[in-house]
């Protein structure tokens, strides 16, 4: 996930921790992305002890300079307790995302993007979706239940969305972005309100 983005910043040594599955294996996926970026370094090691890890080495693991990455609690605190030994990008809360989708999306595409984030699992991540069309928000929770059968965290994915998923119909695109800085206004945990960066709605070209 940050891998791209370190190689965008010219940094000069990338390594990649990643989790395995229950049988001790790395999704292929992952792999092959990893190595069309040139990734050399990887190690099949996940969770709080992966933060540990880098940060502070083990007899075959060398420390590094700076953690990023997404994970969930546990990793959080991890970063929490390692920050001042070694850098780290944040010490986010649960994922809450929105999507605005006209009647232009692509339902699959919202789909996975919805997914992406409610498949953290830790039951806290709020997902929303607003649409201007009753008939994509159709289409796209339709998408949604073919989408999740694939997925490996299906169980913990699909009680985040029995308790955090929102989809609303609004009647024009501005009432979507008004929808959209209105949450952002009241989520904001310093207290006053920021609106999103989501002024310009026009269509390229």
């Amino acid at each position: 996930m940050t891998a791209t983005l370190a190689k965008l910043a010219g940094c000069p040594e990338i390594v990649v921790f990643t989790p395995s599955n229950a049988d001790g294996k790395v999704s292929p996926a992952v792999l092959a992305a990893l190595h069309l970026l040139g990734i050399e370094e990887v190690y099949r090691v996940g969770g709080a002890q992966a933060i540990g890890a880098l940060a502070f080495g083990t007899t075959t693991i060398a420390p590094v300079d700076k953690i990023f990455g997404p994970g969930n609690a546990y990793v959080c605190e991890a970063k929490r307790q390692v920050f001042g030994f070694v850098g780290v990008d944040s010490l986010p809360g649960p994922s809450e995302v929105m999507v605005i989708a006209d009647e232009t999306a692509k339902p699959s595409f919202v789909a996975a993007d919805l997914l992406a984030q409610a498949e953290h699992g830790t039951g806290r991540e709020k997902v929303c979706l607003v649409s201007t069309s009753g008939a994509v928000i159709a289409s796209v929770l339709t998408e949604m239940r073919t989408q999740l059968q694939l997925l490996g965290r299906a169980e913990k994915t699909l009680r985040v969305l029995e308790q955090g998923f929102l989809a609303l119909e609004a009647k024009s695109l501005q009432q979507a972005i008004d929808i959209a800085n209105y949450v952002a206004s009241i989520k904001k945990s310093t207290g006053y309100p920021v609106a999103l960066s989501v002024q310009n709605t026009k269509k390229p070209g």
